[in-house]
């Protein structure tokens, strides 16, 4: 009579050692992935310079992916990895632009400052060298180019954009517009904007791989440039935006509807912001149709 009762008792015992086993071995899971932003940060540029030397590079863009991800003040050292990386994939232009990022970022006490600008040449003659280049190259005005783009839509649109930066691909052609934008119309605070200020928040934006955006925030003091980032994947986003400008701050905002993430800001300039949101809204439509080009 009492063995079925022992059985059970057994098999109750078993049953509790391995449920708590189970919970000890999720808590140090947990306790293990639990590092702290800043941490995981370092970690993951670690791997990436390891993997860069190894010239794996497909796994050091995956580590760097990680990083941006965790949305975090990036070091200008990320930007650089990210040049030697998109280098290697033949991204020519968008690997120009981590290296300028880097550059300005560091300025002459960088660690890589001199091989940064010496990729940045040689980046820049592939680049003009290229009978099809991957990227726009030249700097359009956008004061003079804004009368070529009134009243124009969806397909001539996009074509009037990829005629107007001389480049055979939609992708370059709008990034570069976007950025072009960007650099001509930067937060200050002030009416009136000088190459020389001391103070500027400027935005740009990359696309990785067709699949992912990233948008910079380059926030310029007198102790130099802080920049930060976060990526947003493509498919299952809208490509839809709120605009809102501020005539007393003298500054443009553009938010993603989605989230209400302030993508970009510029200057007061609701032309500017504008054309700012026409473009990207049809960036995003570009990669994400079926075949971009």
């Amino acid at each position: 009579m009492n063995k079925p009762y022992f059985l059970t008792l057994k098999l109750y015992k078993k049953s509790l050692i391995t449920t708590c086993s189970l919970a000890l071995l999720t808590c140090l899971c947990t306790t293990a992935m639990a590092l702290p932003p800043d941490i995981e940060l370092d970690r993951f540029l670690l791997a990436t310079e390891t993997y860069i030397e190894k010239q794996d590079y497909s796994t050091a863009m995956n580590y760097l992916n990680q990083a941006e991800e965790l949305s975090v003040e990036l070091p200008a050292v990320f930007y650089y990895y990210k040049g030697l990386i998109l280098q290697q994939r033949k991204q020519n232009e968008t690997a120009r632009t981590a290296f300028e990022t880097y550059v300005e970022a560091t300025g002459k006490d960088g660690e890589h400052y001199q091989n940064a600008l010496m990729q940045i040449t040689l980046l820049e003659n592939k680049i003009t060298k290229s009978p099809t280049t991957n990227s726009a190259t030249p700097e359009i005005d956008w004061s003079s180019s804004k009368k070529k783009l009134e009243g124009t839509s969806g397909k001539d649109y996009e074509d009037s954009i990829k005629s107007l930066y001389l480049t055979d691909s939609y992708i370059p052609a709008f990034v570069a517009h976007i950025n072009s934008l960007l650099v001509t119309y930067p937060y200050t605070g002030k009416r009136i904007i000088s190459e020389n200020q001391d103070k500027s928040i400027h935005y740009s934006i990359s696309v990785d791989d067709e699949k992912h955006i990233s948008i910079h925030k380059h926030h310029k003091s007198k102790g130099g440039t802080q920049i930060t980032a976060f990526k947003q994947a493509i498919f299952g986003i809208s490509p839809d935006f709120s605009r809102n400008c501020d005539e007393r701050a003298l500054k443009c905002e553009l938010t993603h509807l989605d989230d209400l993430t302030i993508w970009f800001e510029t200057s007061y300039d609701q032309d500017a912001i504008n054309e700012v949101e026409k473009a990207t809204s049809h960036l995003i439509k570009i990669l994400q149709r079926p075949s971009t080009n």
